[in-house]
């Protein structure tokens, strides 16, 4: 509503660009998985060169349409959303001889069936439309629910990465089942569509496996840090890679023990989450950077580059209520994305390239709506919008972005559920530096002063503010770089007042007891 109140264009221009992404992959693509916009056809695994691990997520099942219905019946496309589901009746078939993603083809296609399942209930009894369904795509959900359980038969309860929709992962016919390990988010993003289709079919079968898998990651969390790793081994529970931090490989594995919370009231997944987000702000957050580090050195930095998978981080901050340092990381995301139109896939702590692709991910989207539902952020959320639209766009729908550095595109449109400081004046050359320094600014002036008044001035002109509020002396930092404590809020919200008030940049000093470059990078 309140979109509309104020930017009543923009809100058509969303649907106007949902339009363009569902007709062409309806016109071009359909029955196929997934829409390549720049040729304009659909993807059909098998008759497109292999692109390894990405097509785990294709299953011959319209995975585009499934993925869709909810949102169909979110933009009020209710006629649509009805003739989508009865294509998703008669078309598509989930007995197909072919390996999938377990985690992907829940997250994707049992997720996008029972979100539809949830739209189509809530419609018939509104009486308007849907009023002929018998819970058809519960029915559905459930068989493909059960297509997937084989991969959870291992002694640990950690499914296999794989499964054989029509033959599961016992048996060479399979061609899969020889895996010995598998993600952390992999295994941990099972619970919030398991306990739904539980719930929904009366069958606690699957709600109990996604629960077993979970609870074999507490018990093999590192208990010194309260951390897991990566990658784990589904047989043993040893850890193969023991890097940690909230991105690729470890992400919606957080996301899913919050959100369980909130969707099955369960307290024991709140406590959980609580200890590891008490580890993750200990050990990885190094505000607004979240960096990996090693589960049992901690205080280790494992790499020196982010992935853009972290970006939904600052929204399930919101969802816990930790707001300050969710605009903190948000604000650092925003910074990149304005240097680069997107997210790179990949980004150093100075906001360079570290791998150049973005295949148009929803996370910094999705984090940027939390925030706004906290009242931040709607321009932030057109700026996303108008990049899709300026150089994502192409005629036959929108496609993910090879380099952002080139504006170069791929044949792919993924479907998908799921600081720098501010400049302080834009036709400067570079933003201004942000530097950790030892407190010596009255000790200089008072052994450097031509007099013992000269030096008082000295201190007083030096005297640190915190910046954390409007400056009333602006005639002392009009042309000049402004001293500000640290501490009390946020280095941008601190470059924003000095900003205003016509400073021409900007020193953070840093009088902590204790605090070094050496516990902090992002100061190095």
């Amino acid at each position: 509503h309140d979109a509309h109140l104020f930017f009543p264009p923009k809100r058509n221009q969303v649907v106007e660009m949902f339009d363009h992404a569902y007709q062409n992959y309806m016109d071009h693509a359909y029955p196929a998985d997934e829409l390549m916009p720049l040729t304009c056809r659909g993807r059909v695994r098998g008759l497109e060169p292999s692109r390894g691990d990405v097509d785990d997520a294709l299953g011959k099942f319209s995975l585009t349409l499934i993925d869709t219905l909810d949102t169909l019946v979110l933009l009020n496309k209710t006629v649509e959303f009805e003739t989508a589901v009865r294509r998703v009746l008669s078309d598509v078939r989930l007995d197909n001889d072919i390996v999938v993603s377990v985690f992907e083809t829940n997250i994707r296609v049992l997720g996008g069936l029972l979100g539809g399942h949830s739209m189509a209930l809530m419609l018939k009894e509104e009486g308007h439309h849907m009023r002929w369904y018998q819970d058809e795509l519960l029915h559905m959900a459930k068989d493909l629910g059960l297509r997937l359980l084989p991969a959870f038969n291992t002694s640990s309860g950690l499914p296999y990465p794989r499964v054989n929709l029509k033959y599961g992962v016992r048996g060479p016919e399979t061609r899969t089942g020889t895996e010995t390990d598998t993600c952390t988010a992999c295994a941990g993003t099972i619970i919030l569509e398991f306990a739904a289709l539980s719930r929904f079919t009366g069958d606690p079968v699957f709600e109990a496996h996604a629960r077993r898998a979970l609870d074999f990651l507490w018990e093999k969390r590192q208990r010194n840090s309260n951390l897991v790793g990566t990658t784990i081994n589904i047989h043993s529970g040893e850890w193969v890679r023991r890097d940690s931090g909230v991105g690729a490989g470890i992400d919606s594995y957080y996301e899913y023990l919050l959100k369980a919370y909130v969707l099955l009231g369960d307290d024991q997944f709140l406590q959980r989450f609580n200890i590891h987000y008490a580890s993750i702000m200990k050990y990885i957050s190094q505000p607004p950077l979240l960096l990996d580090v090693h589960i049992h050195k901690p205080l280790l930095p494992a790499r020196t580059w982010m992935d853009s998978l972290l970006a939904f981080f600052p929204g399930l901050q919101v969802l816990k209520g930790d707001i300050r340092p969710a605009i903190e990381t948000h604000e650092m995301l925003y910074q990149v994305t304005k240097k680069h139109n997107f997210l790179p896939e990949a980004f150093t702590t100075d906001f360079r390239v570290h791998w150049a692709q973005h295949p148009l991910r929803p996370e910094f989207a999705e984090s940027t709506y939390f925030l706004y539902k906290m009242s931040y952020y709607l321009p932030t959320g057109r700026t996303i919008m108008d990049n899709l639209n300026r150089f994502a766009r192409v005629p036959c729908g929108f496609a993910a972005m090879k380099d952002v550095r080139t504006g170069s595109h791929e044949d792919r449109t993924p479907a998908k559920k799921k600081t720098k400081p501010i400049s302080l004046d834009s036709n400067r050359p570079s933003d201004a530096t942000l530097l950790k320094t030892p407190f010596l600014c009255r000790h200089f002036f008072h052994t450097q002063a031509v007099s013992p008044i000269a030096a008082e001035d000295g201190v007083r002109f030096m005297q640190p503010y915190s910046g954390c509020s409007e400056i009333t002396n602006d005639e002392y930092v009009r042309g000049h770089i402004a001293l500000l404590q640290r501490g009390q809020c946020m280095f941008a919200e601190k470059a924003r007042h000095i900003q205003k008030a016509g400073a021409i940049g900007g020193i953070v000093v840093d009088d902590n007891e204790g605090s070094s470059s050496d516990t902090a990078p992002l100061f190095q």
